[in-house]
């Protein structure tokens, strides 16, 4: 069977969202079949304070905390590798750089 997407163990995936603020969260990849990837919520390292500056994940460090945790999740991955997380939102495979964020609302 051939691959239909491109991701990889270890691949780091981000979503920006946020309707007045910007956030960030991150995604690894744990697993992958031909069409769909287990994803991890990462932690994060954000520089800056409150209410502006820039987010990177921290690779192999999954949230596991009970009020945020993202339980490793298998999703699907159509060609264009766009991980959708519910409804409204996916992540797509990060660009290696840092995320700005803005938490004022």
């Amino acid at each position: 069977m051939e691959n239909t997407h491109t991701l990889k163990v270890g691949d780091i995936l981000h979503c920006g969202w946020g309707w007045s603020m910007t956030l960030n969260t991150f995604y690894q990849v744990v697993k992958v079949t031909p069409k769909t990837v287990v994803i991890g919520k990462l932690k994060q390292k954000d520089e800056g304070g409150w209410p502006v500056g820039y987010s990177t994940p921290i690779a192999d460090s999954f949230d596991t905390s009970p009020d945020t945790s993202f339980p490793p999740t298998k999703r699907a991955v159509p060609a264009d590798g766009r991980v959708k997380l519910n409804s409204f939102s996916s992540a797509r495979l990060w660009d290696g750089k840092r995320q700005f964020y803005n938490r004022a609302d």
